[in-house]
């Protein structure tokens, strides 16, 4: 089974993205943090990450650095800005 790792602090919409994961026949796994993230990712075979860029204890783009490098899983960034900054750091980390 394709397995999602959701990283999201917002309670609501991680439950709804978990949701419609779900409703798709994919598993998903939910954490709030990127210290839970770790743990499930070190535990758990993930096939794909849809990854905050704005969590209580770190950075999302610092955080897929470390996905990149250290676990080669892809990743997604979900955020509600929309600074061109931000765009642009999340289409740096695709070429390195």
């Amino acid at each position: 089974m394709f397995v999602i790792l959701v990283i999201e602090d917002d309670e609501m919409l991680n439950a709804g993205i978990c949701f419609n994961i779900q409703n798709n026949k994919m598993e998903a796994l939910s954490t709030y943090c990127i210290k839970e993230a770790k743990e499930i990712i070190k535990e758990n075979k993930i096939d794909l990450i849809l990854l905050d860029v704005n969590l209580p204890d770190g950075n999302g783009f610092e955080f897929a650095k470390i996905i990149k490098e250290e676990y080669h899983i892809p990743f997604i960034f979900l955020t509600a800005h929309n600074l061109d900054e931000e765009i642009l750091d999340g289409f740096e980390l695709r070429s390195r």
